[in-house]
């Protein structure tokens, strides 16, 4: 980020003295040894009016965070994702309601795996189709094989779904591999965050007719010049990598082991497997520009990436007759709450603020699993994002960053 490009945040509405307060509580993190250190961005109205860096991107080499440190955004992926599905259905490619099967056909004779309460397992044919919308919302019955230490979990072992990047598997063995395996529940029946995006990757490349990787860099990435943005990090730009960090058993930051279908490697060349669940490597310069090209209805830097109807489409709920995730059986980890929480094209959306969400209705976010965030409030057109470098972002010491980011950037409005 430029900092002569920064505008005074009383020019566009905001308080420059409680935006110290939220560069202070984010410090805290940082001296109380809870995270390495972290890079802050809010706009309003579009213009950038406040950017801070903090701590370090490697705290052995003492390497600076800034504003083009490469992350591991993890399910930040998914909004990206999102926008690429939502690009193809401008094009009349596909219906959000058209049944998967009808690009990929071996997802038509589909199984439900249920697990009773005696803990034993009953199957049952699916009785609606996946459709295009439930991959979208998590709504279709699939899941993280991985999280599930069931029944489930085992078919997706035994079926060899693995999402590895350098697995040297494509998206097509994927999504072949993902079609023998029971879903949780009926598409539509519940909400289960999983592969359900994966499955999308594979869906953009029939779509579009190009590699996933390829579609993500020719219509997404390089129009909004985010060229730091994708599913490696070239050799000559790993000195630039903020490491990522875990909490040792004793309560210190150490750096994250690679740990199996979760690892948190990162491939120095293109990889055969392209997630677009969980697969992008990002900066917050680069990601700062995704957000401000949705906060713009589509539009960034005189570059149209969406149309402004599509957007307000993807950014509504689309759980059926308007409920939030706490109405459909299963749920989101512990670390989101569920109550007055909607989904929608590719980002979670916020119904009502009664129910102790610190900002309008209306509000748009996501997070990753390596402690990256961001939100846009469409009401007081504000837009913040918080890249630190700390895993999970459900641990108890950090999991309350993707509120404290919403509520203290909304304190400084005036």
């Amino acid at each position: 980020m430029n900092p002569g490009s920064l505008v005074p945040p009383e020019q566009v509405g905001m308080s420059k003295e409680q935006l110290f307060e939220l560069d202070q509580w984010f410090l805290r993190l940082k001296v109380d040894g809870r995270v390495p250190g972290c890079v802050l961005a809010v706009a309003r109205d579009e213009k950038v009016c406040h950017f801070t860096v903090q701590g370090e991107r490697d705290i052995d080499s003492n390497k600076p965070m800034t504003g083009d440190t490469i992350f591991r955004v993890f399910s930040l992926s998914k909004v990206v994702t999102g926008i690429a599905c939502m690009q193809l259905y401008e094009k009349s490619l596909f219906q959000l309601d058209d049944p998967i099967h009808k690009f990929l056909p071996q997802f038509k004779e589909m199984t439900v795996m249920r697990l009773l309460e005696d803990g034993t397992t009953k199957t049952e044919p699916m009785k609606e189709a996946i459709t295009v919308r439930h991959l979208l919302t998590h709504t279709s019955g699939l899941t993280y094989g991985i999280m599930n230490p069931t029944a489930i979990g085992q078919a997706y072992q035994a079926a060899d779904v693995d999402m590895n990047a350098e697995s040297g598997k494509s998206l097509e063995h994927f999504a072949n591999c993902v079609a023998k395996v029971p879903l949780m529940f009926q598409p539509g029946e519940a909400f289960q965050y999983g592969i359900s995006v994966d499955v999308l990757g594979r869906l953009v490349e029939i779509w579009s007719g190009l590699p996933f990787a390829d579609y993500l860099e020719e219509c997404i990435f390089k129009p909004l010049g985010m060229k730091d943005t994708g599913f490696f990090v070239p050799a000559e730009h790993l000195d630039r990598l903020a490491t990522l960090y875990q909490l040792s058993p004793e309560g210190s930051l150490v750096p994250c082991e690679a740990m199996g279908p979760l690892s948190t490697a990162v491939p120095v060349t293109p990889p055969s497997f392209a997630s677009g669940g969980g697969g992008l490597v990002s900066t917050p310069n680069d990601y700062l520009k995704l957000a401000l090209m949705l906060a713009g209805g589509g539009t960034f830097g005189g570059k149209r990436i969406l149309g402004r109807k599509t957007v307000e489409l993807m950014t509504r709920n689309h759980l059926p007759k308007g409920q939030d995730v706490s109405d459909l059986k299963g749920a989101l980890p512990d670390f989101l709450t569920t109550r007055g929480l909607g989904v929608g094209l590719g980002v979670f959306v916020v119904l009502n603020v009664d129910l102790g969400v610190h900002c309008s209705p209306g509000t748009f976010f996501w997070q990753g699993l390596g402690s990256t965030y961001f939100f846009h409030d469409p009401v007081e057109k504000l837009t913040a994002l918080a890249f630190t470098s700390f895993f999970p972002c459900f641990h108890e010491s950090v999991r309350h960053i993707n509120y404290a980011l919403r509520s203290l950037t909304s304190q400084a409005l005036l």
